[in-house]
């Protein structure tokens, strides 16, 4: 079973409703309106819905608001308007494409298909949507904004003010990979210009690799660094660390360098200074993804071995379920939050569902189990190590897709009796959870081709 992506999602929780007057979506693929817009020259609004809803709740009232027919004039009038349904192909491509993770989500392209700006949530009244519109027609017409500063930088532009802008703007928006970007920002400046508090913080935000020059010219300014440290608050201090040790990865992925990965991993222990164990973890877990990034198999599976053992298979089954229960309360307290602050600021309806997925432990376990199946090895030892993974996963929480990779596991040691016992599991629990038929299907396709060389 493909590993399962565990995590407290902040959805919101609204969906399309087909009777809404007022706005008409495109119909067919997406690269339909591509060209339509290509050729009329005109914008493009992706509208990422999220799921289904009943029509006698509050958040069917609440979303509304968008299909007010002034409202979809205001769009219309600007945009070639497309809805990409929650789950569907085109959702997961245009997610993956613009990384856009939550829903509802609206995407502002140009017609050339880069993206101007992105919003996430309903807004409360009418006038907020016309001045949304209004604010992404100005980025259009001026020229400034990320999708322009991306053009005029993949042309040659690398001028300070044009780095600036464009780190400025991916930040702004929520991207994070400008390691590359704040490299040629530090060479268009003067060492003694990177000397200001302003400079220094502008330089760490944007995450820069830790080999890279612009992180080797932050520790020129070592006290002017430390400041950042002591002075900026908590949130943005880990913000800044996780940025950092994301993009120093891949870039070690990217060149397959693994001095580089081994400085990123040191430095992401570094950051747990008052918590040994937890930098540890961090270490061995980036390692582990970078191992499994340049497939490197053999490093991999031996690493992983020790990585599972020591950090998953020591946690007891009843401490498993309380520490879920321990990180959905903290994720109800993160929603708290940002529905506070959105409800203060009466600009966006925040209406969230935390939903735990899955036992993070258990799935955490299933995936290193199904990574060492898709590895290809046929190591005994390697095997039976997944399968007690598997068996703890299960003893932790029942899931189709445990038993699934249960039995690929039994299939390659050629237990098919055992294989075939442990997919039909699989798909009983599939149909009790009454899960997408097309699911349910390929369950079945692998049952009962557990005799034949291929699952």
């Amino acid at each position: 079973m493909k590993p399962i992506i565990i995590s407290f999602i902040f959805t919101f929780f609204m969906s399309f409703a087909c009777q809404a007057q007022g706005f008409h979506f495109e119909k067919g693929p997406m690269s339909i309106v591509l060209e339509k817009a290509r050729l009329s020259g005109k914008p493009i609004l992706i509208f990422l819905d999220g799921p289904v809803i009943t029509k006698k709740s509050e958040q069917y009232k609440q979303r509304s608001v968008l299909y007010q027919t002034k409202v979809a004039e205001v769009f219309h009038d600007n945009f070639i308007c497309y809805r990409a349904a929650m789950g569907s192909k085109e959702s997961t491509q245009l997610q993956k494409q613009y990384e856009s993770a939550i829903f509802p989500s609206f995407l502002f392209l140009n017609s050339e298909g880069k993206l101007v700006h992105r919003s996430a949530g309903f807004m409360d009244k009418a006038e907020q949507y016309i001045k949304l519109v209004d604010y992404v027609t100005t980025l259009l017409k001026s020229g400034n904004n990320i999708a322009d500063y991306q053009t005029r930088y993949e042309s040659g532009d690398k001028s300070e003010r044009l780095l600036s802008a464009y780190i400025s703007a991916k930040i702004h928006l929520g991207f994070i990979d400008n390691a590359d970007l704040i490299d040629y920002y530090v060479e268009s400046i003067k060492l003694k210009d990177i000397n200001t508090y302003n400079k220094m913080l502008f330089i760490l935000q944007a995450g820069p690799a830790v080999d890279s020059r612009a992180m080797k010219v932050t520790y020129l300014y070592q006290s002017l660094r430390d400041s950042i440290y002591k002075t900026q608050p908590m949130d943005m201090k880990i913000t800044i660390n996780r940025r950092i040790i994301k993009n120093s990865f891949d870039r070690a992925i990217a060149k397959k360098d693994a001095d580089l990965a081994y400085k990123a991993g040191n430095f992401a222990q570094s950051t747990y200074d008052r918590d040994y164990n937890r930098g540890q973890w961090v270490k061995q877990s980036n390692m582990l993804n970078f191992y499994k990034g340049i497939k490197d198999s053999s490093t991999y599976l031996r690493q992983a071995v020790y990585f599972y053992d020591n950090y998953y298979m020591s946690i007891s089954i009843d401490s498993a379920k309380r520490l879920q229960q321990k990180q959905l309360d903290l994720a109800k307290s993160r929603q708290e939050k940002i529905a506070s602050k959105s409800k203060n600021a009466k600009n966006t309806c925040l209406i969230c569902m935390i939903k735990p997925t899955a036992n993070g432990t258990a799935t955490t376990l299933n995936n290193a189990a199904w990574d060492f199946y898709v590895s290809g090895t046929t190591n005994e030892d390697h095997l039976l190590k997944a399968i007690l993974w598997c068996r703890r996963s299960l003893a932790i929480e029942p899931t189709y897709y445990t038993y699934d990779t249960y039995a690929h596991l039994l299939y390659r040691l050629n237990m098919y009796k055992e294989a075939k016992y442990m997919q039909s599991k699989a798909i009983l629990i599939a149909k009790e959870k009454k899960l997408n038929p097309t699911k349910i299907k390929d369950l079945i396709k692998t049952l009962n081709g557990i005799k034949t060389p291929n699952i």
